[in-house]
């Protein structure tokens, strides 16, 4: 059935909505969400890892917007907080609306106290460094960032 309104349905009418807060007339204003933002995590090695000084592997996922058939293309990591960049390898091909997993090996010595992920999907979107806080945290798709204890 086609309508000139939307449906009445609770999740589009009240739960998936982005609102900086629980204002009804915010909610009742906002449109619905219809699509997800580009993520990337990090699964290996989990947050707070002791490491010895040289080779990590770092591994995970990332997931496409599901807006006009974009594939992750790229996914990269980092040891210095964005300054450089190291690309991973794909695990999976890319196809459209599917995760990717991804796998990076990275050099680590005592000076290292982060691991970070970024994606970028087909179409150029780029994971953002910083995502906008919000009541249900939705939307919600920043850099991942792991803590990690390298030992010399």
């Amino acid at each position: 059935v086609v309508s000139d309104r939307l449906s009445p349905n609770h999740y589009l009418q009240d739960a998936y909505k982005l609102v900086p807060s629980d204002d009804k007339l915010l909610l009742a204003e906002a449109p619905p969400l219809y699509a997800h933002p580009i993520n990337a995590a990090i699964c290996t090695p989990s947050t707070g890892h002791a490491a010895a000084a040289g080779e990590v592997t770092v591994s995970g996922y990332a997931l496409p917007t599901g807006v006009d058939g974009a594939v992750i293309a790229r996914v990269e990591v980092t040891i210095d907080g964005g300054r450089s960049w190291k690309a991973a390898k794909f695990l999976d091909p890319a196809q459209p609306f599917c995760w990717r997993r991804w796998q990076a090996t990275v050099k680590v010595d005592p000076t290292v106290r982060q691991i970070t992920v970024r994606a970028t999907d087909s179409s150029g979107r780029v994971q953002p460094k910083t995502s906008p806080w919000n009541m249900k945290g939705y939307m919600y798709n920043p850099w991942h960032t792991i803590e990690v204890k390298v030992q010399s």
